[in-house]
């Protein structure tokens, strides 16, 4: 009965990860389309790049703090996890994996680097690694909300 117990424990702290995981990304990928917009605007006009982005940071300071929040929570519940090791290795690698594609997400639309096509070129492949991580974890741990 135990093991059921913590098993369940390990579900939630899963489903929580999961959840703000998911909840970040739409966010992520709506900073990025600013600075993508920011970005193509300069290049139209040939002004400062940097002056422009860094006018965009600071108009999603609230968008950056929320991420900030997140990622605090996100790591909360993925270190409760190491506490359960036996359970469900899979899912445990793809949460971690799945983190890792949305932090590096995070940190491209909080400080964008590079050139416009290889910024929008990082991100659409960083979306499409997070959506086939998604899909992977959603397999092996069918409990995971969807």
């Amino acid at each position: 009965m135990r093991r059921k117990s913590q098993y369940q424990k390990y579900i939630d702290y899963l489903n929580a990860a999961h959840g703000i995981i998911t909840k970040g990304m739409p966010l992520s990928l709506d900073m990025c389309d600013r600075n993508t917009k920011a970005w193509k605007l300069t290049i139209d006009v040939q002004g400062d790049i940097n002056e422009e982005l860094s006018r965009e940071r600071k108009l999603m300071f609230g968008m950056i703090a929320l991420h900030d929040s997140y990622k605090n929570q996100i790591e909360i519940f993925l270190g409760k996890l190491n506490d359960f090791p036996d359970f469900s290795p899979k899912a445990h690698q793809k949460i971690i994996s799945l983190f890792g594609v949305y932090s590096q997400i995070v940190s491209l639309c909080s400080s964008p680097t590079g050139s416009y096509i290889t910024y929008n070129s990082q991100i659409s492949d960083l979306e499409s690694e997070f959506t086939r991580v998604n899909n992977e974890l959603k397999v092996v741990m069918p409990n995971i909300s969807q």
